[in-house]
């Protein structure tokens, strides 16, 4: 008997080709699938509308999006509860918050957020909520080609874009050559507004970017750090605080800025 198909969609364009290569390879349509996000609340709106659109309207399947159950006063692993309605997804950082509050702010020393955003949530997902076992399904990751160094050497999880040798190249032209999925479907965001807004993996430059243009964005995470009594937690890379994120953005907001790179912001298997 074929394993099922857990197919964890990260919102990005990778993972919506992912997604589709899923439903249509002939390897994979004829097998059972799960589409699974795991919000964190700081994603931007137009991030939501594309899921959405994507998922429901351009692919017709369901995705299962679920946010992270935190237990503050247990010593129990984060669970995860369902949003059952796309009106009531968190959009003002509430699931993130909560991770917060127990765990404290993550950054580059503490990066757990990923972990119990996204991984934790998820595997709790399967388990409880899909009732699989480990040996019942494997996993889709949309890792690329160009991105060796993040595919993992594990039989619980497949890499159907690695393997088939698309590329960040292939992705832009598979969404550019058609209309629908260009300027209907598409993701109408620029690189840098991917993932959490503020995301302390995101480049100085990325971080630059986001906030010239969605300043006020900012203040959320400012308020966590002094919300949670972290004032001295270096959160951001060169071992910046919030504050000090702040001031350089006030500075630099006209500026011009360098070449960005990518944030590989996602999950570390």
């Amino acid at each position: 008997m074929e394993k099922e198909i857990v197919v964890s969609f990260s919102w990005c364009l990778s993972s919506a080709s992912l997604c589709w290569l899923t439903e249509n390879h002939p390897k994979s349509k004829h097998r059972k699938k799960h589409y699974v996000f795991a919000n964190t609340g700081r994603e931007l709106t137009a991030t939501i509308v594309f899921a959405r659109g994507w998922m429901r309207d351009y692919l017709e399947v369901s995705l299962n999006v679920i946010e992270a159950k935190i237990y503050p006063d247990e010593r129990k692993s984060t669970g995860f509860t369902i949003v059952d309605d796309w009106n009531d997804i968190s959009m003002d950082g509430e699931p993130f918050e909560a991770v917060i509050s127990k765990y404290g702010l993550p950054s580059i020393a503490f990066p757990h957020c990923t972990r119990e955003l996204k991984i934790n949530p998820i595997k709790a997902f399967i388990r409880e909520h899909l009732g699989l076992q480990k040996d019942e399904y494997v996993e889709a990751i949309g890792m690329r080609f160009d991105e060796p160094k993040r595919v993992k050497n594990d039989p619980n999880y497949i890499y159907p874009l690695y393997d088939l040798g698309v590329t960040k190249q292939h992705v832009n032209d598979f969404f550019q050559e058609d209309y629908h999925r260009r300027e209907i479907y598409g993701l109408q965001i620029e690189e840098f507004e991917g993932n959490c807004d503020f995301c302390y993996k995101k480049s100085h430059s990325k971080l630059m970017k986001m906030f010239a243009k969605h300043s006020s964005r900012f203040l959320w995470w400012d308020d966590m750090q002094e919300k949670y009594w972290e004032l001295d937690t270096e959160i951001f890379r060169g071992k910046k605080l919030s504050r000090d994120l702040l001031i350089e953005g006030l500075d630099n907001k006209d500026a011009e800025l360098e070449k960005d790179y990518d944030c590989a912001c996602g999950r570390d298997w």
